[in-house]
């Protein structure tokens, strides 16, 4: 017998958890839990935890597990799990990092396009005048003129990129760890300095994960760098843009707006954050990720990740084998 305790999540049930694991002796334990002192409670004997919103997995939370030997991230970024704190205490980390590749990718695409047909001011325009007033959404760019920026060019900024450069325009990308163009299939793609692309972007796509050293990597000094009045599309982490230097950036006409996916500090807003008031902001609620599809999918596989390691193997997406290996030396 195991114990695998949940201390939060978004699904409609566990049925997917439990059918995968308490046929090899598990006793799965399902909770609503956003307080790093009640997780330590909750989560103190259990074989493996699992989490998916709450910030609850800190330093000392996870020093107070006493059986632990792995902790599942619902998702790609593992931001809220203290990772260095589980690596030395022997706790392997895993996330699920291949569930949403397609639907991040149409998200980001479907937010890009909204922007460049201005498609939420259109609507916004209709209602509040009853009038088809196009010369209010002047001006709008012909895709095939426009340069799309992407930074983050891992699986999802790649797939963004194909169905981007599919619709013509030029695609261009900043990533620290691709330092070289890329080619992917008929199309290339130039590899630029993040002071680059943001001089040359008519649209700039956020991919990339939050790392804690990029912080607010669009703030102030990267939007002052902006020429051509470019849009913002974040599907990557809320952190990486300084939500008041976006704003005033808006105001000063250095960017033309944003679609916004994430949000630094959401959930909640406040009902009178200036975020909302902003009508060259279009918000979607962390939804990039969702489909039927995915949603299954990443139930089922960090279900597996359980298993695999309480039937004495280790995780396929094993987040800090290398740290707890630099433990061991």
């Amino acid at each position: 017998m195991f114990t695998v305790v949940v201390l939060d999540h978004s699904f409609s049930n566990l049925d997917i958890e439990r059918e995968i694991l308490e046929p090899l002796g598990a006793r799965v334990l399902e909770y609503q839990c956003f307080d790093p002192e009640e997780a330590a409670v909750l989560a103190a004997d259990a074989d493996a935890v699992l989490v998916t919103n709450g910030a609850t997995l800190t330093g000392d939370t996870i020093a107070r597990l006493k059986r632990c030997r792995l902790i599942v991230k619902h998702g790609i970024g593992v931001d809220i799990v203290d990772v260095a704190a589980a690596s030395r205490q022997g706790i392997m980390v895993a996330n699920i990092p291949d569930y949403c590749l397609e639907e991040v990718a149409e998200h980001a695409l479907a937010l890009t396009l909204a922007c460049a047909r201005r498609i939420f001011e259109a609507d916004r325009s209709i209602r509040r005048t009853l009038t088809h007033d196009v010369v209010s959404l002047r001006p709008i760019r012909p895709i095939g003129e426009s340069v799309f920026g992407i930074v983050g060019m891992g699986r999802i900024g790649r797939l963004t990129a194909g169905k981007l450069a599919a619709l013509g325009g030029e695609v261009v990308f900043h990533d620290p760890f691709v330092t070289d163009d890329l080619t992917c299939g008929a199309h290339r793609f130039r590899a630029l300095t993040l002071a680059e692309l943001c001089a040359s972007s008519d649209f700039i796509i956020v991919h990339a994960p939050y790392t804690g050293k990029n912080y607010h990597m669009l703030g102030a000094e990267a939007f002052a760098r902006m020429r051509r009045n470019p849009w913002i599309v974040n599907v990557g982490r809320g952190e990486l843009i300084d939500n008041d230097a976006l704003l005033a950036a808006i105001r000063e006409g250095r960017v033309s707006g944003a679609a916004l996916d994430v949000v630094e500090g959401m959930p909640p807003l406040r009902a009178d954050d200036p975020l909302l008031i902003c009508n060259r902001i279009l918000l979607t609620p962390h939804s990039a990720w969702y489909s039927e599809r995915s949603l299954a999918m990443l139930q089922r596989e960090a279900a597996n990740e359980v298993r695999r390691v309480m039937q004495g193997g280790t995780p396929r997406s094993w987040y800090n084998r290398n740290q707890m290996r630099e433990g061991e030396a």
